[in-house]
Order: structure tokens, then sequence, then C-alpha cells
């Protein structure tokens, strides 16, 4: 069962940020689904905000692309080491295009039930990514 959750984060994490196909989070991701993590509390909750936050940052960067470092499972859980990649060539919320690449290391925890991801938590630095894009955070 963990290899077949291992590969169900994988296909999701390549589907989705790789080949931008939101087709798959809507195989993938359960209707209810919960994130946890940076900008997902501002983000409707299931599949359309799954599909809200990579829609924002694929727009954003449209050639990111995300290597897996490494994936452990235990139980219903598979934690993947992440690297996103992608020059910022679009706006990001309201950040407008830099033209800077900026290189990101996301911890991504999904929990795996009957094959689909119900719960999801993204552990990532934005001030980080923000300081490689030149620019400050304004507000909060």
């Amino acid at each position: 069962m963990s290899e077949q959750n291992k590969t169900i984060a994988r296909n999701l994490i390549e589907g989705t940020w790789n080949k931008k196909d939101m087709g798959v989070i809507d195989q993938l991701v359960a209707a209810n689904h919960t994130p946890h993590g940076p900008f997902t509390d501002k983000l409707p909750p299931g599949v359309e905000g799954s599909k809200a936050f990579a829609s924002t940052f694929i727009a954003a960067f449209p050639d990111v692309q995300a290597t897996i470092e490494k994936q452990e499972a235990e139980g219903d859980l598979v934690k993947t080491t992440v690297t996103y990649t992608g020059t910022q060539t679009g706006q990001l919320m309201d950040i407008p295009a830099t033209g800077k690449q900026a290189t990101v290391q996301v911890l991504v925890t999904n929990r795996i039930v009957g094959g689909i991801v119900v719960e999801s938590w993204a552990e990532w630095d934005p001030q980080d990514m923000l300081r490689q894009l030149g620019v400050e955070q304004t507000g909060g």
C-alpha cells in the first residue's frame, strides 16, 4: 500500500506542476480535501482550492518544474521532498512579474485514503521565495 500511495503522491506532483494538468487534481484529490500551509487559508477547500493554488503559481511561474528528491511512506501518510524551480514571468498575487528565477524546497505530506489525497501539509519558506524574487513582503 505504501508504494501505491507514493505513486499517487508522485503522480499528483508531477502531473500538476510538470505537465500543468489540472485534471490530475480532479482524479487524485478528494472533494473535501483539507490543505495546510502558506497561502492555503486564503483559498476555497477541496479540489477548487487545490486548482486555485496550482493555477496561481503556474501562471506566475509558467516554466516551473518539480523535482522529487525523496519520498517516505508510513501508514496513510506520504512525505515527499520536492524542489520547485521556475522563473516569475507572470503576476503572483500582488507581485508583478520580476523575471527572476526562484528555487524552493517543499516538504509535502499527503494523507491518502482509498487512493485519493484527503489532506495535505506543505512546509516551505515563502519569505525565501520573495527574497529570491527581490521583493519585500508588504503587510501580511
